[in-house]
């Protein structure tokens, strides 16, 4: 006998009651638990209301709840190691070039530094003839003097 039954779902923080007013063809519904549980096998407007009664909960878990499901492996994960080895790969390409970008520049101011001691040399050679040839500038003087 067609039993006219309304089924309503609260809940707060992912917790869900499942209350239902009357029972329907030997129905019997926990009001505690997020599940219908069917007093025997028969019957199709149990197992209908039962199959709605689950969609509702698992579009109203879906919307706004507020833990996330851990991830669950699937075929990209296999793709994830590739890309994984091929980061590990990217990541050793750059530190070598990171490395003879440093060693460039060492060796860079290590030229600047060489070529730095060779001028400060022939600047002091210059200033060492420059103070000869004063001196015998000097000494020419004295000589044009006398």
């Amino acid at each position: 006998m067609p039993h006219n039954s309304s089924v309503s779902l609260t809940g707060l923080g992912g917790n869900f009651q499942l209350d239902h007013q009357g029972t329907s063809g030997g129905q019997s519904y926990d009001r505690t638990s997020k599940r219908a549980s069917p007093s025997y096998t028969g019957g199709t407007d149990a197992a209908r209301i039962q199959n709605s009664s689950n969609e509702v909960l698992r579009a109203k878990r879906s919307s706004g709840s507020t833990k996330r499901r851990a991830r669950e492996p699937s075929a990209n994960d296999t793709d994830s190691v590739g890309e994984d080895n091929a980061d590990n790969v990217k990541r050793q390409r750059n530190t070598i070039a990171a490395r003879r970008y440093r060693q460039k520049g060492r060796d860079r101011i290590a030229e600047l530094e060489s070529a730095l001691k060779a001028a400060e040399e022939e600047r002091d050679q210059l200033k060492l003839q420059l103070a000869r040839k004063e001196a015998e500038v000097g000494a020419l003087k004295e000589i044009m003097r006398k």
